[in-house]
């Protein structure tokens, strides 16, 4: 963890009022470190630190994606987006990006039967996990991984997968995943 604070505060403009806490066992947060005021700024994060499904194609996973992409067969992943911003958590090295796959606790990687899983998740999980497959599997016959980090299997895929999805949310209509801020417990968030 004094990694990834030290990582964040070096990388964002504001993050001296806040830091990454282990709240319980596999369960990191954000936490205040001082008193705060009404209007006070907690947290400013520029966004050309942020992933979204737009930057894909920039730097090494989009060389690696164009790559892998052969005449006619354009990548159209199944998840959608959360399946690029999965793709980008691969291709970068960075103390966030290393801690962001450390949860074991997400639905999609739990061992629990799919159907009764979903009568607690909003999420159809069976699906999802199923689609995430399909996007691996693509990616592997495509050579991306020969590209880029692999991942050692399909469950280490969707720990990559279930991160973007539960770390994420939108702003002005994409997906965004915020370094600092996927720490803090949100709902989409909107004054940002």
């Amino acid at each position: 963890l004094s990694n990834l604070n030290s990582w964040l505060s070096k990388e964002l403009i504001t993050f001296e009022k806040v830091n990454v806490a282990e709240l319980s066992e596999e369960n990191w947060g954000l936490i205040c470190n001082r008193k705060l005021n009404r209007g006070d700024v907690v947290l400013e994060i520029p966004m050309k630190k942020c992933l979204s499904a737009s930057s894909v194609r920039l730097g090494k996973c989009g060389e690696a994606l164009g790559q892998a992409e052969s005449g006619d067969e354009e990548f159209e992943p199944l998840c959608g987006d959360v399946t690029l911003l999965a793709m980008q958590l691969l291709c970068l090295e960075s103390e966030w990006t290393q801690c962001l796959t450390y949860p074991s606790t997400l639905p999609l990687l739990s061992e629990i039967d799919d159907q009764i899983l979903e009568r607690f998740s909003s999420r159809a999980l069976g699906v999802l996990r199923a689609n995430a497959n399909d996007d691996y599997d693509w990616l592997i016959q495509n050579k991306f991984f020969d590209r880029i980090s692999k991942p050692q299997n399909a469950k280490e895929w969707q720990r990559y997968i279930a991160v973007a999805l539960s770390r994420s949310f939108f702003i002005d209509d994409e997906l965004i995943l915020a370094p600092g801020l996927d720490f803090v417990n949100h709902d989409d968030l909107l004054d940002i």
